[in-house]
């Protein structure tokens, strides 16, 4: 789940997905990233083997579905955010929560079900979303957070 809190600016920015990638049913919410560039194309979508220490990191957006979409294996694109946005979620890094609080730094990490979530940086991790409402504050133990700068 992804809502929009805020938001000014913003685009709706269709991405082209690596065949792996679109072969899966994405969760609105997680995230995605540049993973190739095919004959100029770039390809996004979640590494097979994710390194929070990429510097692709702060490429990557979240997926934003439209209600009703059901032609993302189709067209092989889905749509991501972008632009100065405050955003509401469910998926994030369950375990990292407690740590979540108002200005922390959160970075990408590979969930156990193999979508990139938002959690709490260890060390050396990109930052690419600052933290609003912890989820411990949240009534719906949601995540509000701010994506950094290009996202």
């Amino acid at each position: 789940m992804l809502k929009f809190v805020r938001c000014k600016f913003v685009d709706y920015v269709d991405k082209d997905l690596d065949d792996v990638t679109l072969g899966e049913t994405l969760l609105e919410g997680s995230w995605i990233m540049p993973l190739q560039s095919v004959a100029g194309v770039v390809k996004w979508g979640i590494p097979a083997s994710f390194d929070g220490t990429d510097v692709a990191c702060k490429l990557a957006r979240p997926v934003f579905m439209e209600p009703g979409r059901t032609d993302v294996k189709a067209v092989g694109k889905t749509t991501v955010l972008q632009g100065h946005i405050i955003l509401r979620t469910d998926a994030f890094i369950t375990g990292d929560s407690g740590g979540m609080g108002f200005g922390v730094d959160l970075c990408l990490k590979q969930d156990t079900d193999g979508f990139l979530k938002l959690g709490i940086i260890d060390s050396g991790q990109v930052p690419v979303a600052t933290c609003e409402v912890a989820p411990s504050d949240h009534p719906e133990g949601h995540l509000v957070f701010t994506p950094k700068d290009g996202h």
